[in-house]
Formats: C-alpha cells, structure tokens, sequence
C-alpha cells in the first residue's frame, strides 16, 4: 500500500466524477467533505493538545524537569510514527534535497517550540498558556504563509487576527496598557503554587509561550512548503526524531532527570504521550486539507479546554479579564471556520453549476 493510499481518506479520492460515495450510496461533494475534515481535525487537535498540557503541568507541579516532559514526549511521538512508516514504505530521504533542509529545519524548530512551551507552564497556568499560545500562532503562522507561499490574507483572517490581539492583550495585560497594578493579577484558586511567582517570572513565562508561538508557525509554514511531496509520516518523523535527539541531549547535560515515581504520576505520563499524539497526528492531518490560518485559528478549542481542565483539576480559578480574553480568542477561532466553511460551500456550488452547464452542453 502507498502513502497515497494511506492518505486517500485525507485527499478525498473518489470516482471519476470526483465524488467520494459512503455506504448509503449518497455522495458528498469533494471540496465540503474535505473542509469537514480539516475542521473536525483542526479542533481534536486544540482539545487534545489541552489535556496533554494539563497532564504537563501536573508532572510540574510534581517536580518533574520539562526537559524530561519534552523528551518523553517526543520520544512517545517517534515511536507511534514507525509502525506506518514502514506499512507505507514511505521515504525518508527525499530526492530533493532543498526538502532534506526543510524536513530538518522542521524537527529544530519543532524541539525549539516544544521545550518552551513545556517550561513556560512553569511559570503561568495551563489556561493563560494555551490562551497566548491560541492568539498568537495564527498571527505569526499567516503572515508566515502570505510571505512564503502567497496564501492571501481574508477580511476573516484580518478581523480573526484583530480580535485574537485583543484576547491577548487582556490576558498578558501589559503595563503600557493596564498599569503596574493589573499587570498581573493575583491568582485566585487554591494552588499555592503560581501564586509564589514573580512578577519576573511571569513575564519570562509568556515570553516563552511567544518563543513556542514563533516555532510552531514555523513547523505549520513548513508542513505546507513541503506538501503532498513529501509523506506526511515523513515529516512527523523528522520533526519527532529531530526534537527527541536534541532534548535527550539537553536533558542529560543540563538537568536531572526524575525516573522514580508515584503511579499516579506515572499515568500523568501516560495521558500526556496519548494525547500529545493525537494533537500531533491531528495537526499534520488537518494542514494537509485546510489552509495554515484556518487551521491555526480553528484550533484555539484548545483556550477553552484548557481554562475548564484547569478548573476542574487544579482548582485554578480564571480572572474575568482572562476569561474576556479567552472568549475574543475563541470567537476569532468562530469566525474563521465559519469563513471556511462558506468559502468550501462557495466553491463546490460553483463546481456543480459549472458540472450542470457542461452536462447541458
């Protein structure tokens, strides 16, 4: 079986007239069916990637080093892609070697992005992560793309981007726009933990999440240079193999690692490398079927997943600027998917009139 088999599912190849057919017969137009998809994996990706923080997070609280996290994380991640690797035969090497270069820039950028975001849930809790994270991925990943690969920028991806710099602002609350005193309210919840950071380290803790901002819109913008070109197990390879390598050798030089351990933690470790996996398998799924700006925007789910496991599980409760803030991200996320799924309306209405007027012809 080939790759192309593998992502048939993913591509949408149907019969000669371009339909994919279901088992009740009915056919589903290609460019909808494919926008469903790209949607559906765009927001487990959020979802998924939310708990796996949270189980990050706890393993923090435990005193575990975020190297060690970032290691097993992605060494969990190396190991699911093999198996496919070698079902589909797929290539490792590419016959192009500009996408050699690509595919290891991918795996640097992938490690850089990683280890920050990881070590910034040091400092800020798992809600205001995912929530700066959310807002300012899809800022760096479009403009990433517009300059790179010329994916035009939409109103919707321009009012999108506008509303999710405003949910930033509130949650960061920067002193040139709130004063000293707001800058960063005192946490309220029982966690005695972040309410022992400093202001200092909370400012390196968002900063952190901008630093992982900047190398995830660089993986995103590299998964979309390198295409259908290149299997998509190929590129989870690099990008996994890459980040495990280079953490494992930071990890050991650098830090101690922790291998003793309660069971419960344990498990933490468990649900952190399944559900990192389904984020990462979703992710690379989701850019091959929808642009980098819907994808990016639509995954911000992740903001409100994450402010709920957080108040649920770590009795963290939200400020209500946090919670404006988180609720503009979200609503830029709203009105991207909606423009995305109209656009694949659009042009599969197109498609068929067109179909129609060659068929009366």
């Amino acid at each position: 079986m080939s790759d192309r088999d593998v992502l048939r599912l993913f591509n949408n190849e149907g019969d000669e007239n371009g339909n994919w057919k279901c088992c009740t017969n009915c056919q589903w137009s290609n460019g909808l069916l494919k926008s469903v998809f790209g949607v559906s994996l765009s927001l487990l990706t959020g979802i998924s990637f939310a708990v796996s923080n949270l189980f990050i997070a706890l393993g923090v609280l435990y005193g575990l080093p975020p190297l060690q996290l970032t290691f097993l994380c992605n060494m969990v991640l190396v190991v699911s892609v093999i198996p496919p690797i070698i079902y589909t035969r797929a290539t490792l090497i590419p016959e192009n070697p500009a996408d050699t270069v690509f595919l290891v820039s991918l795996g640097v950028a992938r490690t850089f992005a990683s280890i920050a975001i990881i070590y910034s849930l040091v400092y800020i809790p798992i809600g205001n992560v995912t929530a700066i994270s959310g807002g300012t991925i899809p800022i760096f990943s479009a403009l990433g793309a517009t300059i790179f690969l010329g994916e035009p920028w939409k109103i919707a991806d321009i009012v999108a981007s506008a509303i999710n710099v405003a949910g930033t602002l509130l949650i960061t609350r920067p002193t040139f726009l709130f004063g000293e005193d707001t800058q960063f309210a005192t946490y309220e919840g029982d966690a005695d933990y972040y309410k022992q950071i400093s202001t200092s380290q909370i400012v390196v803790g968002y900063s952190l999440v901008v630093g992982s901002s900047v190398g995830y819109s660089t993986v995103y913008i590299l998964i979309r240079i390198l295409g259908e070109r290149v299997s998509i197990f190929t590129k989870l390879f690099y990008a996994d193999f890459t980040a495990t390598s280079m953490t494992l050798i930071i990890m050991f030089a650098f830090g101690r690692p922790i291998w003793e351990m309660d069971s419960s933690v344990a498990w933490y470790m468990v649900g952190m490398a399944i559900f990192d996996v389904s984020g990462q398998w979703s992710r690379f799924g989701s850019l091959e079927l929808e642009r980098t700006a819907v994808v990016t925007l639509l995954s911000n789910i992740e903001v409100v997943t994450a402010y709920i496991l957080q108040y649920f599980f770590m009795q963290l409760r939200p400020t209500s600027l946090d919670i404006t803030g988180a609720v503009l991200v979200v609503l830029g996320s709203i009105v991207i998917s909606s423009e995305a799924l109209y656009d694949s309306w659009k042009t599969e209405k197109e498609s068929r009139s067109n179909r129609n007027h060659d068929d009366y012809h």
